[in-house]
């Protein structure tokens, strides 16, 4: 038996931070979420799976067109006509209280209700199906805990929108907690809610988020891609679990280091080369969220430049790769060449100090009085609470240390700090 397992589709959902593109190519990318949906209908049929498993929130809120709700029926209507049963669990984007139009869905689906857990027995597929629906977007209960207990001589799987393990970054909703789960009984957890795919096994119980279908926005970068999960079992345990990539756009995050560059052209062309190949390498098309780092003669000027820069590029990409926004990280080559000299000249103090005895009792010394200026008369209890104490000058390794860290906080507060990627 073969089970494939979806959430979060976000169907006709509008991808941001797209501004910047325009025309045929921009269509390309604002229908990638349906396009995500018919590889996922595709895989089902190719797979030729039993269960189609279906983790909430396949729609974005109330349908801005009713065609959303058209194409969404159509689509499992193909399933219905291979035989492949699809089990729906609303989440908090498609709660009932959410979505005002319905259309009429295939013989095939079934939508758990929002009044209790119902569970669905197929003896011929040695299968037990339990799900759990939500009428409205806030949800505080932990619903786990009223999931039955499994089902006899079948393998027992799950179907639920929930926060689990309060991960930060998505609402808590329907909180949970891994022990609420591994205890039940159950072989799978169909989870949704989370964008990020996440896969953990205790003993016979699998529990996994497949992520969403399609990344919507520079925050969902995702270098393995956007899918589904596909589980096989041999009629008494689940043998196999698969992540499959089923996106059609990649978010991406790319750091460009323009060091030494003073022309616009070269920092466009070097963007562009950087993301093109970024983006040939998914197989599909691409947005990148680029970051420009190193020292350059255009710091300054950088904010005058800056819109030149961006619509210089897209004569430069290659075709299906796009740039979102450009984040500025650089240093102006002549502070970062005063900056350098001096931290050059910091490191050859933390070596004198290893050796010279007296250069590190004058550290000691100067950070000791520094200290006590700043913690006061009971400055060395208080570092004693702590469980902390300073280096003495008969201590080369502590005194290195000490000022190694201290020149390493130093640096990150004058050098500008690289952002890092949110998923």
């Amino acid at each position: 038996m073969k089970i494939l397992h979806a959430a979060d589709l976000h169907i006709d959902s509008p991808l941001r931070g797209l501004s910047a593109v325009d025309g045929a190519l921009a269509e390309e990318v604002r229908s990638a979420t349906r396009r995500a949906f018919v590889n996922l209908v595709n895989l089902a049929l190719a797979e030729s799976v039993d269960v189609l498993l279906l983790a909430g929130d396949i729609y974005d809120g109330d349908w801005r067109d009713h065609q959303t709700g058209v194409f969404f029926a159509s689509e499992l209507k193909r399933l219905e006509t291979q035989g492949v049963r699809v089990f729906i669990a609303r989440g908090n984007h498609d709660a009932e209280s959410q979505i005002s139009r319905h259309v009429t869905l295939p013989q095939n689906v079934t939508v758990f209700g929002s009044d209790a857990v119902e569970t669905v027995h197929l003896p011929a597929l040695g299968l037990a199906v339990h799900g759990w629906s939500f009428d409205r977007q806030a949800v505080n209960e932990n619903v786990a805990r009223r999931f039955p207990p499994p089902v006899p001589g079948a393998i027992n799987v799950a179907v639920l929108h929930t926060n689990l393990d309060g991960q930060v970054g998505h609402g808590n909703y329907a909180p949970c907690s891994t022990d609420d789960l591994r205890t039940r009984g159950y072989d799978y957890w169909a989870l949704g809610h989370v964008h990020s795919r996440r896969h953990e096994q205790f003993g016979s119980t699998h529990v996994v988020y497949p992520g969403n279908l399609q990344g919507r926005h520079a925050r969902e970068v995702s270098p393995e891609g956007k899918g589904a999960t596909l589980v096989t079992t041999d009629g008494a345990s689940i043998t196999r679990v698969e992540h499959r990539v089923l996106d059609v756009v990649r978010w991406l995050a790319c750091e460009v280091d323009i060091a030494g560059l003073s022309s616009r052209d070269d920092i466009v062309r070097k963007i562009a080369e950087r993301v093109t190949t970024a983006v040939r390498a998914t197989g599909r098309a691409g947005v990148a969220r680029v970051t420009v780092t190193g020292a350059t003669p255009l710091h300054r000027e950088w904010a005058m430049h800056e819109r030149e820069i961006a619509a210089g590029l897209g004569a430069h990409l290659g075709q299906g790769a796009y740039v979102e926004k450009i984040v500025r990280s650089t240093r102006d080559v002549e502070e970062a060449a005063g900056v350098d000299d001096t931290f050059a000249s910091i490191a050859g103090v933390v070596a004198r100090a290893k050796s010279e005895r007296d250069l590190r009792q004058q550290l000691c010394d100067t950070i000791g009085n520094r200290l006590g200026h700043i913690l006061g008369a009971h400055g060395a209890r208080a570092l004693a609470d702590a469980g902390l104490r300073l280096p003495t000058s008969d201590d080369p390794d502590g005194v290195e240390a000490l000022l190694q860290a201290a020149t390493q906080r130093l640096a990150a507060r004058i050098r500008p700090s690289r952002p890092t990627p949110r998923s």
